[in-house]
């Protein structure tokens, strides 16, 4: 699967239309813009955060699916922590 690898960050735009910028360190651009049309500040960040947590999800359910549906407990922890880090982003700030 083409991506780009490492860890992505939802980063606001110094704009007054409350938009993001997803980028991943080591990179000269940017992955994708989110910005406001017809939705609200808190659910425009909440969705760039939630985007920009795509790649750890992505790795941590590839990693589960590929274990016959054994779960060890590094990787509970894991899944806590990937969860965690969505449900932080879905708050309003």
């Amino acid at each position: 699967m083409n991506r780009t690898r490492g860890e992505w960050e939802a980063i606001e735009t110094p704009s007054n239309d409350t938009s993001y910028a997803i980028s991943c360190p080591g990179y000269d651009v940017d992955i994708a813009y989110i910005a406001r049309y017809d939705i609200n500040p808190p659910e425009v960040r909440a969705n760039a955060h939630l985007i920009a947590a795509a790649p750890q999800m992505y790795e941590w359910i590839a990693k589960v699916a590929s274990q016959d549906f054994i779960v060890f407990p590094e990787d509970k922890r894991t899944a806590k922590e990937t969860l965690a880090k969505v449900e932080e982003s879905l708050r309003a700030p």
